[in-house]
């Protein structure tokens, strides 16, 4: 699913070292454009040219084409210096450009490419042609901070690797490579959402990083580094990349907020926020984004990951998830049973990454979901039922929206229920006219409920801000006394009801014995789980009825029943 518009985003090559071997390129790229394009850019880091450059002769006279737009960036070498005939860019042949030295590129769907050439200067003795300094890189994030409302590039080239990038990396490399602490630097502040380099013949595709600012108001985007090896090369190491990708600049704040699973903390040293590019690191420490105040310099304190999968019920990828309970996976969200359902029929919707809350996910996320919940809606109204859908975003790093049905004659007085049982425990809901997006954004805690109208067959959206620290306070739990009549009557027949289905009697039973003052009166839970032997009397039932569900739900879903 499209987190965007399609018109927005761009099917986006990258390669690392061609060295001469245009042919071979250009019939790769050729055949991955007919089979996955059309592609809007490559992009090559590393080095372009070779010793023998002969097969780019049919090119540059018009006899074999180029498939796809490509920019070059500058040589890291001297002897491939008369290969680029302008400092500031020119376009090669049809189809090819060469985009500088250094700078940065605005495609015209908006597209922000900061490139840098060469390898980093040692020594004044160096050829400028195939080397930058302090001052081209001071000069790119000039560049890119003077833009209107900057949040960061979407793409860095660069042939040279950034030195630190390997730290936090839990696979931990063993690879030495030539690192560079002036595109440390630069990456740092200019916060590129793609960084490419090639040079050192590897492939290496770093977890995402998440960037840091200098105030706390900043936005902190995650970068993804991937380094590729040279065209051709005899051990088969990756040496092409393809990914589709939409311009910050028309990213939601919360979907550039959203995180991975495998992401880690910056990698780079806190000081280069604030330092010069050229100040020298200081021998004795080294203050790194997960090190900001550590005096013992033979070990690095690591700032703990947020999410752990393998420890989440959730994600796809944990050992702990019940896949055998999964009806439906789509691009961005999957239904599944509960592994203990309130009622028949009882589903979860639930994203295939790991988020925290519905409220900043994606838009093609959002439009999945509501996919899936219009197709619940035709399922249940198969056998007269509707549904209510809640989300309780506290304590959880994983949302679930729950999908519990209730017989279509309970519908028009839900919201009556609702308001009056969440009054009743003092913590009361709101109806809501806007979009959960713009009442919730990132960090708010809630809980939110969609309930049929009954009447104009038109959801209620309802919902409670939920306070950071509530688990700290004191709950006020009401008597049976504190209670009206009227109020523990309707609560009493809700509970007997079960949301459509009759209670056994020995819950009845249950329901009528009077209540503990110590303990929340049962008969006001509208939605009280089974208990734990009913829910493994019925784990193998339901085990069994998701195969039947998930035809019928395909089948309303797309459309073809």
């Amino acid at each position: 699913m499209d987190l965007l518009e399609n018109g927005d985003k761009q099917k986006v090559l990258i390669c690392g070292n061609v060295e001469g071997n245009f042919k071979f390129l250009f019939t790769k790229v050729d055949a991955i454009n007919k089979k996955n394009g059309p592609f809007d850019f490559l992009f090559c880091v590393g080095n372009f040219f070779g010793a023998n450059n002969s097969q780019l002769v049919p090119y540059q006279k018009g006899s074999k084409s180029i498939p796809v737009p490509t920019y070059i960036i500058g040589p890291y070498r001297p002897e491939d210096v008369e290969h680029y005939p302008k400092e500031n860019g020119c376009e090669i042949c049809p189809n090819l450009t060469y985009l500088g030295k250094s700078g940065v590129y605005t495609s015209s769907s908006g597209l922000k490419i900061a490139y840098l050439s060469g390898v980093q200067r040692k020594s004044p003795e160096d050829p400028e042609e195939c080397t930058f300094s302090e001052k081209d890189v001071i000069s790119i994030k000039n560049t890119c901070i003077k833009i209107p409302s900057f949040r960061g590039v979407d793409i860095l080239l660069s042939s040279q690797w950034p030195d630190f990038i390997t730290n936090l990396d839990q696979s931990k490399p063993t690879f030495e490579y030539n690192g560079s602490r002036l595109i440390s630097w630069l990456a740092t502040h200019i916060k590129p959402r793609y960084h490419a380099c090639g040079m050192e013949n590897i492939y290496y595709e770093r977890p995402p990083y998440r960037n840091q600012n200098e105030s706390q108001d900043g936005i902190n985007i995650a970068t993804r580094f991937i380094a590729l090896a040279t065209i051709g090369n005899q051990d088969k190491k990756k040496w092409i990349f393809a990914f589709n990708l939409t311009p910050v600049d028309k990213f939601k704040t919360s979907d550039l907020m959203m995180k991975t699973t495998d992401e880690t903390p910056s990698p780079y040293p806190a000081a280069l926020l604030q330092q010069n590019p050229s100040a020298k690191r200081k021998e004795e420490k080294s203050q790194f984004f997960y090190d900001m105040d550590s005096n013992d310099k033979k070990k690095l304190k690591r700032r703990k990951v947020e999410f752990d999968k393998d420890k989440c019920w959730f994600c796809l990828d944990s050992k702990i998830c019940s896949k055998h309970l999964i009806i439906s996976t789509g691009n961005d969200i999957y239904l599944t049973l509960p592994r203990g359902g309130i009622v028949e029929d009882h589903f979860l919707l639930v994203p295939i990454g790991h988020h925290q809350a519905s409220s900043v996910i994606s838009d093609g996320a959002r439009k999945e979901l509501q996919a899936y919940k219009e197709a619940i809606k035709k399922y249940y109204a198969l056998s007269d039922r509707v549904p209510v859908f809640f989300e309780r975003n506290f304590k959880s790093s994983h949302f679930q929206i729950q999908a519990v049905p209730v017989h279509k004659n309970q519908a028009s007085s839900l919201k009556d229920t609702f308001i009056e049982i969440s009054n009743v425990y003092h913590k009361p809901l709101r109806e809501m006219n806007n979009d959960l997006q713009e009442v919730a954004p990132a960090g708010t805690l809630y809980f939110y409920a969609e309930l049929p109208d009954g009447v104009q067959q038109k959801t209620i959206a309802m919902m409670r801000e939920i306070e950071e620290d509530l688990h700290k306070k004191t709950r006020v739990k009401p008597s049976v006394d504190e209670m009206d009549d009227e109020v523990k009557l309707l609560a009493r027949k809700r509970h007997r009801d079960r949301l459509g289905y009759p209670l056994s009697g020995k819950h009845l039973a249950a329901c009528k014995r009077p209540c503990s003052s110590k303990r929340r009166p049962r008969h006001v839970a509208i939605m009280r789980p089974k208990c734990t032997g009913e829910i493994n009397r019925e784990l193998a039932r339901r085990k069994r009825k998701s195969a039947q569900t998930f035809h019928l739900m395909t089948m309303i879903f797309f459309g073809t029943g």
